[in-house]
């Protein structure tokens, strides 16, 4: 909601875009951090602990919840309970596609390095998102889209 060109938070609080770009920019740069040393803190863990891959993704998706669990409270509760509703396929769905994820990309961690698993999982982004995009609308793509 705006107000006065300010974006409104709540609780009476409103910022200017400015300051919103300025911490997007922080926040979406924190977590490009996060998610690079993933690959690296899964290897040191692995090597110290001698944790499978899967065993790593689970307690690092279960702890996850804990934080967000903690942070938001009965709110959050009755928000994921009405969003379970809203979606009870889309959702749980989901869910397993983020946990075989972290499962398959520290597996791949373990067993071809960090840098490879990195590099398969950023270029192949782009090539899932347009055949599902192909499949979606049933069509083929576009020329162009091919050649980027």
């Amino acid at each position: 909601m705006k107000r006065d060109g300010r974006a409104w938070l709540g609780f009476g609080v409103t910022v200017s875009a400015q300051l919103r770009a300025r911490t997007g920019l922080l926040a979406v740069s924190g977590g490009a951090v996060l998610w690079g040393t993933t690959g690296v803190a899964v290897r040191i863990v692995n090597d110290r602990t001698g944790l499978d891959a899967v065993s790593i993704g689970f307690y690092r998706v279960l702890i996850a919840a804990l934080v967000v669990a903690l942070i938001l409270g009965r709110r959050g509760f009755s928000a994921a309970r009405a969003a379970l509703r809203a979606h009870p396929v889309a959702l749980p769905i989901s869910g397993a596609g983020f946990g075989a994820y972290q499962a398959l990309y520290f597996i791949g961690v373990q067993d071809v390095g960090v840098s490879i698993s990195t590099l398969v999982s950023l270029g192949i982004a782009p090539v899932a998102l347009m055949v599902g995009a192909s499949i979606a609308r049933r069509a083929l793509p576009p020329a162009a889209s091919l050649a980027v």
